[in-house]
């Protein structure tokens, strides 16, 4: 993969920016289309996106898609979109594939299809499937699959589940628990939580690395949506900073939004 910037800069890669695919049942998505400003951009994988790239002064965009499937003929339709979208503009998009996490030995070959056959860098998996994690020794096929190819898998926090809703009603609006369940809390939660399951299931009761260890050599970051200078901060105690990279979440997130905060 080459990339360069602009006028001889350094070039700007982003790693969280999705899209949707046209070659899946449109209606398991409606929720999201239906936010302004989203659906055409969010379809998009030309023209409208890369005048946005441009105006931004962003070099590539890793594309991934935005919304939950667990089939596997729903994963391969969506890398399919993602493997043309980077052929016809290779020095533009890099791709991250959707994976059919349910079943983690079809996840594992998917993986590879994508990785060997398609030319996508690697993955991107909700955090949890149905309220299942990664870390019971169903999913050693994959987790060893995707260190055979050296594949990055990015975990993208997702929905709770009715029962995981639960922990967040109280004496306030519904609207409100929706909101502690998702990006206010709840999927920053989830997500760490998801990290230590998997360190823990490393060994059991005998452990080769310290979780600090294990954080410094297996774990990047990105930025995606929490433009926050604080949260910087506050990582930056504990991360180094070649481990935390820049996202935007497009289109959720305006690329100019990303920039201002960037700059």
């Amino acid at each position: 993969m080459s990339v360069s910037g602009s006028s001889g800069t350094r070039p700007l890669i982003t790693l969280e920016e999705h899209f949707l695919s046209r070659s899946v049942e449109p209606g398991l998505f409606k929720a999201i289309v239906s936010r302004p400003k989203i659906e055409g951009k969010a379809f998009d994988l030309s023209r409208m996106r890369l005048a946005d790239m441009d105006a931004s002064g962003i070099t590539m965009q890793f594309i991934s898609h935005c919304a939950s499937f667990s089939g596997k003929r729903d994963c391969i339709a969506i890398n399919n979109d993602i493997a043309a979208a980077v052929k016809a503009y290779p020095n533009r998009f890099a791709g991250l594939a959707s994976l059919p996490m349910g079943e983690p030995a079809a996840a594992a070959e998917e993986l590879r299809r994508c990785i060997r056959g398609l030319g996508i860098s690697g993955a991107m998996i909700d955090n949890h499937v149905n309220g299942k994690y990664y870390e019971a020794y169903e999913y050693d096929v994959f987790w060893s699959t995707a260190q055979e190819l050296d594949s990055p898998i990015y975990l993208h926090p997702t929905l709770a589940t009715n029962r995981m809703k639960e922990s967040y009603d109280g004496s306030y609006s519904p609207a409100a628990a929706v909101s502690m369940s998702m990006d206010a809390f709840g999927w920053h939660y989830d997500t760490a939580t998801h990290i230590t399951r998997l360190y823990a299931a490393g060994g059991l009761t005998t452990l080769a690395r310290s979780f600090n260890e294990a954080y410094d050599q297996n774990l990047w970051f990105t930025t995606s949506g929490v433009f926050d200078i604080a949260a910087l901060a506050c990582m930056l105690q504990s991360t180094a900073p070649e481990r935390i990279m820049f996202s935007i979440d497009y289109p959720f997130t305006p690329m100019a939004e990303g920039m201002i905060w960037l700059e």
